[in-house]
């Protein structure tokens, strides 16, 4: 019994330190890539690490093969921190070749093992772009990168986009890896949507971690919205964070363009121009309402349902609420 005791105090006072002193864990990500005619290829990574667990090794695979790299970051101190880590072909123990056409790129990093590991331990990261299986995203034109931009925390993968302007041995500025979407918007009566709602291809509210695409505002049913530098569809959008379906949209979008494209919804929103200027009164019974009360009104329209909730409060405050 004094033995299970004894185990079970150190169990408990290792997660205590544990939980106290959390271990940082050595990471690479791609963060940028770019094809010149002098230097060939460019890849630019962001490593994350510290003294205690440096890496050992780093290789660079493509389709065409794997080679070594000949140098590696270099962490000082105990703080566990990031640093950028620009490779060439000259950088590497062998030849290796990335077709600017489209290829796959691997990083893989070797670094010390945590605890009493025998073994080292092993981190990666890929990238999949232009004419390739699995691709990405297109391959960059002359003089252009492509960049990290973002990640998705509900789906868990990356997100990369073009620029017109590369920053090899820098960070990323992800405000040029734009292009910009704009035109009408139609209900599914071919109506021009007149409202003052917002637009976006995301939920969105303050502090998501999202870095782009922020909602914009529907003027006299036209929209203009940032998208990144890349592929994209979409078969909804969020009109005031309400996700709505569309007829669905598929565009290449390069940096710094502009596309002209209208958005049909599925469904009549709710602001649309039919419903703009209606307007009613209701009495409900009894009164005051307590907690909530549900309303379904139909238009003789178009046979749309509008619900409608609202909770009054025994201190004569009143809380609206629109589905």
């Amino acid at each position: 019994m004094k033995k299970v005791a004894f185990l079970l105090v150190c169990v408990l006072y290792g997660l205590k330190c544990l939980i106290a002193n959390p271990v940082a864990v050595p990471s690479v990500r791609i963060n940028e890539i770019m094809f010149d005619s002098e230097q060939g290829w460019m890849l630019e990574l962001v490593c994350y690490g510290g003294e205690k667990f440096p890496f050992v090794k780093m290789t660079v695979s493509s389709s065409s093969g794997s080679a070594e790299s000949k140098y590696l970051p270099v962490w000082e101190g105990d703080e566990y921190y990031s640093q950028l880590f620009v490779l060439t072909r000259d950088s590497m123990e062998s030849s290796l070749d990335i077709n600017p056409l489209g290829d796959i790129i691997t990083i893989d990093i070797e670094h010390l093992p945590f605890y009493y590991e025998e073994e080292f331990q092993h981190i990666d990261d890929v990238l999949i772009f232009g004419k390739f299986s699995g691709s990405q995203i297109k391959a960059p034109l002359e003089g252009q990168s492509i960049g990290y931009a973002g990640y998705n925390f509900e789906e868990f993968f990356s997100y990369y986009a073009k620029t017109n302007e590369p920053t090899i041995g820098a960070p990323n500025d992800v405000s040029k890896m734009y292009g910009t979407l704009t035109g009408k918007i139609y209900d599914k009566n071919n109506q021009v949507v007149l409202s003052n709602d917002s637009i976006s291809f995301l939920y969105w509210f303050d502090g998501y971690p999202y870095n782009f695409m922020y909602p914009v505002p529907i003027e006299e049913g036209t929209y203009s919205i940032k998208i990144l530098a890349n592929h994209f569809s979409s078969d909804y959008v969020y009109i005031s964070n309400k996700k709505v379906k569309i007829k669905p949209i598929t565009i290449d979008v390069e940096p710094d363009a502009t596309i002209e494209q209208d958005i049909y919804l599925g469904r009549l929103h709710r602001h649309c121009r039919s419903a703009r200027h209606a307007r009613f009164s209701h009495s409900h019974i009894p009164q005051p309402v307590i907690r909530r009360t549900g309303i379904a009104i139909r238009s003789r329209h178009t046979g749309e349902i509008l619900r409608l909730s609202a909770g009054t409060h025994l201190d004569g405050r009143t809380d609206d609420f629109r589905k």
